[in-house]
């Protein structure tokens, strides 16, 4: 499973970044969403609901964004380690811009922000 992979990629890169970094292009193909089709987000921690059309909706417990959770993640993730890589900035620009939830269109406008001091 990518996420459980990811989710060991994060604690390797805080003890041992050199290694982590061997494996960087894994963070780029779960931002891409490979690895990801037909996950459900019940696997993660969301809450399921039918609407009075049928319709099935997911929700988390602490307002985390359901669609793209995992690719958001892990771009972000990788922006940190490389602000300069262009195939993670065009799937930042284009979540920045088109991502339904507000709250996570504001925080990668953020992130960026904080990113141009460091240049």
């Amino acid at each position: 499973m990518p996420i459980d992979a990811f989710d060991i990629f994060e604690n390797l890169y805080r003890c041992s970044p050199d290694v982590a970094m061997r494996h960087a292009d894994f963070l780029k193909a779960i931002a891409r969403g490979e690895g990801l089709e037909g996950r459900s987000p019940l696997l993660d921690g969301a809450i399921g609901t039918t609407d009075e059309n049928g319709k099935q909706e997911y929700h988390w417990p602490d307002d985390e964004p359901v669609e793209e959770h995992h690719q958001l993640r892990a771009a972000i993730f990788y922006y940190r380690l490389n602000r300069q890589d262009e195939e993670v900035n065009r799937l930042l620009d284009h979540w920045e811009v088109n991502h339904p939830e507000e709250n996570v269109r504001s925080y990668i406008g953020k992130l960026r922000e904080e990113g141009q001091g460091e240049g």
